[in-house]
């Protein structure tokens, strides 16, 4: 019984020196505080501000068949150059900016020094990537690819017709001699075709595949095309939320800075004061 009131004493006794340490030290735990407080906020405050601007589309990837993922496309050199050519700048006066997706919507967001330039970048960033998305998306663009195929194969087969002198001919007739389609059944003058070599045959029945082919990716294209007709006037690329000029700046934080530094030169303080007591008592020790 008597230990555990002994002991209570001594941690009652050592409160107190603790107590009466910082007491007669708050001064210079006072002045730590202040000084470091002081700094702090004089750090921040010679600090370039740096301002931010966030703006946010609307892109559904999925339903407009986009072949090239949004972030990437917004993080690309070539939109990188489409923005600086809208806003007459040189690319290399860009920030780099920090593109992050949640499902259909594509947050842009870009720092600079200047507000009115953070915030006027960031809407050009937005508005050159839903254009050039809507344009990627559009049905005019399927069936100009799709008919740019044709053509071409269609044409590959013309060239090779005229050259070999076989433009004459109907598409059952060479169908025919290739033993391809519907070529099963001969003409009914099969005795003025032509007799051709069997690389004529095989070169002759790859361009006509090719055709074939051609035609019937043109056509599924086209029905592509209608399908995201109807998705784009469901689902079309738009600018979600637009940038405003920001009035604070994101860098540097001087009320937190100013904080951080008064909560440290308090805690240094405190350190100094025990420090210079213990140095003290230890001293006085060995006299």
């Amino acid at each position: 019984m008597n230990e555990n009131n002994q002991t209570f004493y001594d941690d009652e006794i050592d409160l107190r020196e603790i107590i009466q340490t910082l007491l007669k030290g708050w001064k210079v735990i006072l002045f730590l505080t202040f000084l470091a407080g002081l700094l702090a906020f004089g750090f921040s405050k010679i600090q370039t501000p740096v301002y931010e601007a966030s703006a946010t589309i609307s892109v559904n990837q999925t339903a407009l068949s986009l072949p090239i993922d949004p972030v990437d496309t917004l993080r690309s050199d070539a939109m990188r150059m489409a923005v600086a050519n809208s806003l007459d700048i040189s690319t290399t006066t860009l920030p780099v900016p920090a593109i992050t997706a949640n499902k259909t919507l594509f947050t842009i967001t870009v720092q600079s020094p200047d507000p009115q330039e953070v915030a006027q970048i960031v809407n050009a960033w937005s508005e050159t990537g839903v254009a050039y998305f809507a344009k990627q998306g559009s049905p005019a663009t399927l069936l100009e690819n799709g008919q740019k195929l044709f053509t071409e194969a269609d044409q590959a087969l013309l060239d090779y017709l005229q050259k070999n002198r076989l433009d004459e001919f109907t598409w059952g007739q060479l169908a025919w001699l290739t033993g391809i389609g519907d070529g099963q059944v001969p003409p009914l003058e099969s005795t003025t075709l032509p007799s051709l070599t069997q690389q004529q045959r095989l070169d002759l029945a790859a361009l006509m595949q090719a055709r074939v082919a051609a035609e019937y990716a043109n056509t599924e294209l086209a029905l592509q095309a209608a399908e995201i007709q109807n998705a784009m006037s469901l689902n079309p690329p738009v600018v979600f939320n637009q940038a405003v000029v920001p009035v604070e700046p994101v860098s540097p934080k001087t009320l937190v800075n100013t904080a951080s530094g008064l909560v440290l030169g308090g805690m240094l303080g405190v350190f100094w004061v025990f420090a210079a007591g213990w140095w003290k008592n230890s001293i006085e020790g060995k006299k």
